[in-house]
């Protein structure tokens, strides 16, 4: 019985999975990276691919892991400066507010392929928000009482509230 509720699990994880990976590329498909508001989202995606990457890749600019996490071997180079670039500007270190148009263009053609790295990004995302406002824990009940276990078992992730 518990084979099969964590196979089911497994198979709802992976539909959402297809869904939200189909709506990323649609996303990409009528995304304009001259809009600003394209622009935050393209920036925001460059940023969630370069938290993919290890501490010595994010330092060399390349790619030394083959974990199928962060910017691949061709990218590594230009997307890791992109988000260096984009962190700099919303820290206000940098002189220019904003990327030139021919960057997002180039940032828009890049992050097309790592729609299943995002779609994952969301729903760890998601599943994190629906893990902390499920679980009402009594004042009694630790942490790691039955509840929260299972709670954190069901979407796979790590629970800190």
């Amino acid at each position: 019985m518990v084979q099969w509720n964590q196979n089911q699990e497994k198979y709802a994880y992976n539909q959402r999975l297809k869904y939200q990976i189909a709506l990323i590329r649609a996303w990409f498909a009528v995304c304009d990276p001259l809009k600003p508001a394209h622009q935050k989202a393209l920036e925001k995606a460059c940023l969630r691919i370069y938290d993919f990457q290890t501490n010595s890749e994010k330092l060399s600019h390349e790619t030394k892991e083959l974990n199928d996490l962060g910017f691949n071997g061709k990218d590594a180079k230009f997307g890791t400066a992109m988000a260096q670039r984009i962190k700099q500007m919303r820290a206000g270190q940098s002189q220019y507010s904003t990327l030139a148009p021919k960057m997002y263009a180039a940032l828009h053609r890049m992050l097309k392929k790592y729609a299943r790295q995002l779609a994952v990004a969301f729903l760890d995302k998601e599943a994190k928000k629906i893990a902390k406002e499920k679980i009402i824990l009594p004042e009694t009940e630790e942490k790691t009482g039955y509840g929260y276990d299972v709670v954190c078992q069901t979407y796979d992730v790590v629970c800190q509230t």
